[in-house]
């Protein structure tokens, strides 16, 4: 792939002042010594269950590792020295080759089972497919030498860092129960949150390769768990439900339908203790659905039918409690009351979150400042063992104690231009206080809905004044300062409360114009904007006003929350940016001869795609936005609908020839940032979305015969799911203790095969600030390091709804939110936001895309998702 920005192609950055900053990496300071050899594994059931949902017998990591180990320490100990590491999935390492007697690839039979039979037994099968060593390592932090493979490793790096984590983490796994790939997980400090669920503390570690060495990332995480107590309490507190007869009506009262459907999601998957074995073993099983009224659930039991309550009663000895209540099915259809089950310890709860109250929770319970959290981080480096772990010394590892010091530059503080004057920005953010827009909007006709009717008038009529004043104040015209406001119930279709304001609001407006009343007949002039007061946990009147807004009538909308009337200043100059955008106006500029200068012919574009839940049958969604001003402020948006968890944008081609059409100048150069790519998928999306943005160029050029050149691409990648933090040395921090904003790093922790870059434009808020991770895949319009890392900051500006540079830059932020508001455009019977479907089928494309409807083409010229 040519035009592939490595690292030795690209020099780094000069501008800004030099800084000395602390990160959270520790360097490996010794290597293994010896070869390792590495092993595939293939384990599966002997006796697959027709039921599963898992192809060919395959099992989950937690029973991978359970059968490996005791395949290692009791089944074929003169095969294994118990020195081996696995990764609970498919690969063994050993520090010697196994005993395979002659062979590479051998077959065992473990049983898991008391007693020991088919359906317990499961078959692994090992190969001998390579192997990983010193050269092997030291070729990885010398590759930027000799790399060329578009962003993405070759196989023997990915093993040989495969190989590094596994290690490292062995010892720390086997003393904690509760892990995932990259984390370890504690009860220490844990904390109950809503929902029934707990939030844990833990560390996070993984292997990075920098030029001429390899580092150690090491920092704070978290995991949301299910509590280990008996499941109807569980489900009482999830459920709210304090009077445990009410969980009878589960799956029967049409009132508790709702709360039926939340909950066969929630517990999906969750294994439970449901007895013990004729040895006095735990017997487990994995909640596959639920049945209400569980005690009188009938079966075959020998010829006979035999009710769930009966079986225990006769069989067991024991007599339900609460036979009236739910149960769950397992396996192989067996029904097993919510009573007789105990939720197994360490489990992780791996679903979506969308109550904002949990989301909330789990942020403030992970908040550390800066110094607080390069405590935290080094107490992780105590927890992971790497000093007593046997795996470590055994393959002659070693990492430093001390976290690594590296050299960053602080950018220069961009300055923002009003309409009335330029502002020069400190510490990441300004004030518009006395300021007035670069470019008010117009308020002609407009009105404002109430869907909570117990809302006072004087409350509402104190809300406009303050809102007119504060829009008049931000330069905006405003043709009817008083407009109607009008209260409807919050049941019924929203659609018709809003299509009668709107004919209000136009007819007014005419009114004061003296027009005749043919002038304003609803449908061919639309109200500027309608304001909508919602009342609390108002999230379908929301998705309905949405719908009626961007998808129906083409009329900008403005929610807002009734809890912040009649509004203080800071809530309403939000309302005011986000009204000046969605109406075509602009609300600052931020200052470049860069930006300035690419923005001639120069065309900048946002994209993101968003995935559904774990285990939810779901479509992906596309976003993309692109400039339609020479300021880079405004832009248009585009989504699209594609087959679940496809990273690739599928329909990219004819979402940027779009883009090119709408540009406000036939674009020579194209800036393309691209949100949400894991590095293993670097070079293989990059590959394909590169790809279809020349295929665009090229059919815009040869629909509309023009003679220039085509645009040359610059193809950046922006990561935020990265742990790299930096920390301050004394005196160098902001106010809250976090670097200043503007700090780029761009060495020393950087990858040594492609040109990255880490920027933390913003100024900290909670916690500890997070930086940008920029990847550069593509140039070929010849940035400089410099010229990049600038514009890459102040489009971290221009984000309309703030006063302080944000973490991203603006269009990507843009193509995120166009992402978020996927439920929207989805027809309502769908479902989409709801997680009440799982994996198990093929999915209906042809549903979900009939179903998908865009914005109105007025909308999306108009950032309606603001």
């Amino acid at each position: 792939m040519s035009g592939i920005i490595t690292r030795s192609t690209l020099a780094k950055g000069t501008a800004g002042n030099k800084i000395v900053v602390r990160t959270n990496s520790f360097p490996i300071t010794h290597l293994p010594r010896a070869n390792f050899s590495r092993y595939e594994v293939f384990i599966r059931a002997k006796v697959p269950n027709p039921k599963s949902k898992r192809k060919d017998g395959e099992v989950p990591s937690r029973l991978a590792v359970e059968v490996m180990n005791k395949l290692m320490t009791y089944v074929a100990t003169d095969v294994f020295s118990g020195h081996e590491i696995f990764d609970g999935q498919r690969i063994l390492f050993s520090a010697h080759p196994l005993n395979f007697q002659g062979s590479d690839a051998k077959t065992f039979d473990v049983s898991m089972g008391d007693p020991p039979s088919d359906r317990n037994t499961y078959v692994v099968r090992m190969a001998l497919v390579g192997n990983v060593g010193p050269q092997d390592l030291n070729e990885l932090m010398a590759a930027g030498v000799v790399f060329s493979g578009g962003g993405e490793l070759p196989d023997r790096f990915k093993s040989a860092i495969q190989f590094l984590n596994i290690i490292l983490r062995q010892h720390a796994v086997l003393n904690h129960p509760a892990h995932d790939r990259r984390s370890v997980y504690h009860e220490a400090g844990k904390k109950d949150i809503d929902g029934g669920l707990q939030i844990w503390r833990g560390y996070f570690q993984s292997v990075r390769p920098s030029i001429g060495r390899l580092l150690v990332n090491v920092d704070i995480s978290s995991a949301i768990m299910y509590p280990a107590v008996g499941l109807m309490q569980l489900v009482q507190m999830h459920l709210k439900i304090s009077d445990g007869r009410r969980l009878e009506e589960l799956g029967v009262a049409p009132t508790m339908e709702l709360h039926w459907r939340k909950l066969k999601t929630f517990l999906k998957g969750l294994r439970v203790e449901v007895g013990k074995t004729r040895s006095g073993t735990a017997r487990i099983k994995s909640i596959q659905g639920l049945e209400p009224r569980a005690g009188h659930y009938q079966f075959d039991k020998d010829g006979e039918v035999m009710t769930v309550m009966h079986y225990f009663q006769r069989i067991k000895n024991r007599s339900l409690t609460h036979p009236n209540i739910p149960g769950i099915r397992v396996g192989r259809g067996d029904v097993i009351p919510f009573e007789l089950c105990t939720v197994v310890p360490n489990q992780i709860y791996r679903k979506v979150i969308r109550e904002k109250e949990v989301s909330t929770q789990v942020l403030n319970f992970m908040n550390r400042k800066p110094a607080d959290r390069l405590k935290e981080i080094e107490k992780g480096y105590n927890a992971m063992n790497y000093g007593d772990s046997p795996f470590i010394r055994n393959a002659g590892l070693a990492i430093s104690r001390n976290p690594l010091d590296v050299a960053g530059r602080v950018l220069n503080p961009i300055s923002m231009i009003y309409n009335n004057e330029k502002m020069n920005v400190r510490d990441g953010k300004w004030n518009l206080k006395g300021r007035t827009f670069f470019k008010p909007a117009q308020i002609q006709s407009w009105a404002i809905v109430c869907f909570d009717p117990r809302l006072r008038d004087d409350t509402i009529i104190q809300f406009r004044h303050n809102l007119v004043k504060c829009l008049q104040d931000r330069g905006i015209g405003i043709h009817v300062e008083n407009p109607g406001f009008y209260k409807y119930p919050g049941q019924g279709d929203p659609s018709e409360a809003l299509t009668e304001s709107g004919k209000r609001a136009v007819g007014q407006y005419a009114q004061m114009l003296n027009a005749k009343p043919a002038d304003h007949i609803y449908g061919h002039i639309r109200p500027s904007i309608i304001i909508i007061i919602l009342p609390d946990s108002a999230a379908e009147i929301r998705r309905a006003v949405k719908q009626w807004g961007d998808i129906t009538r083409d009329t900008p909308t403005q929610c807002v929350k009734i809890g912040k009337l009649p509004g203080n200043d800071q809530y309403l100059n939000n309302l005011a940016m986000k009204i000046n955008v969605k109406l075509g106006g602009i609300n600052a500029i931020p200052q470049s001869a860069n930006l300035e200068g690419f923005m001639k012919t120069g065309l900048i574009v946002g994209a993101d795609v968003t995935h559904p839940g774990p285990g939810l049958l779901r479509p992906s969604v596309a976003g993309l936005v692109s400039s339609i001003d020479a300021f880079a402020i405004r832009y248009a948006a585009e989504c699209s609908v594609q087959p679940p968890r496809v990273e690739v944008i599928v329909s990219l081609k004819e979402m940027m020839i779009k883009a090119i059409l709408g540009s406000h100048a036939i674009p020579s150069r194209i800036l393309f940032f691209r949100d949400g790519l894991s590095e293993g998928e670097y070079g293989r999306v990059a590959l394909d979305e590169i790809s279809q943005i020349h295929a665009a160029s090229k059919e815009v050029w040869t629909e509309k015969k023009l003679s220039v050149p085509l645009p040359k691409i610059t193809f950046v990648v922006v990561g935020k799911r990265h742990h790299v933090r930096f920390f301050p040395h004394s005196n160098q921090g902001d106010n809250t203790g976090n670097c200043p904003a503007g700090l780029v790093v761009d060495s020393d922790i950087t990858s040594p095969f492609v040109f990255d870059y880490f920027l933390q434009s913003h100024s900290g808020l909670l916690g500890t600030s997070r930086p940008s991770h920029y990847i550069v895949i593509k140039d070929e319009n010849g940035f400089t390091a410099d010229s990049l890392q600038e514009m890459s900051y102040t489009l971290c500006h221009s984000y309309a709804r703030a006063t302080r540079s944000v973490s991203i830059p603006a269009p990507v932020y843009y193509a995120d939110l166009v992402c978020s508001r996927a439920d929207i455009h989805f027809r309502p019977d769908l479902n989409y936001a709801e997680d009440d479907s799982t994996d198990g089928g093929t999915i209906d494309m042809d549903k979900w895309h009939s179903g998908f409807a865009k914005a109105m083409s007025g909308q999306r010229r108009k950032m309606y998702f603001m």
